[in-house]
């Protein structure tokens, strides 16, 4: 297809197509959260309970330093015991990055310490984001396990929680 024929098949497309860049998101049955470009991709059963994923502030908070490790009980998972992560979490990400938003307000809720990360802000945190393979926002470090985007039951496994 030569270049002529590509420009209507493009006008087409955005006279058609949504081109906002809002993302939704929404929780199925499960309790994943899901992130989707358009309301119409909301299964009907969920787009009451959906919410768009707006813009906002690049967020970096450190919470209180944790408890004495010897105080937190071990806790069995899947037959194995865990010891609970202590150390600070590490988010790289963006301003604009709905998964973000979703990993720094889960870290917040469950009271985990973490140090957030503008990668486009700042160029320091851009080089380690870079050291660890990072090609997608967010990247999350945990001790030695490197996660590229977030999932809550993979960052509690992680936790040891």
């Amino acid at each position: 297809m030569g270049r002529r024929a590509i420009w209507p098949v493009v006008a087409f497309l955005l006279a058609t197509g949504d081109v906002s860049a809002e993302m939704y998101k929404y929780i199925d049955d499960q309790g994943a959260m899901h992130f989707v470009e358009s309301l119409n991709d909301v299964p009907k059963k969920h787009r009451r309970k959906a919410t768009a994923a707006g813009e906002g502030g690049s967020v970096s908070y450190t919470a209180p330093a944790p408890q004495d490790q010897a105080a937190k009980p071990k806790r069995k998972i899947s037959g194995e015991e865990r010891t609970p992560f202590t150390g600070t979490v590490e988010i790289y990400m963006t301003s604009w990055c709905p998964a973000c938003k979703s990993a720094l307000a889960y870290v917040k809720k469950n009271g985990v310490a973490y140090a957030a990360y503008d990668i486009e802000k700042d160029e320091d945190a851009n080089r380690r984001f870079a050291g660890y393979g990072g090609r997608g926002v967010p990247l999350i470090v945990v001790g030695d396990q490197t996660m590229r985007g977030f999932d809550s039951r993979t960052l509690e496994r992680w936790l040891g929680r």
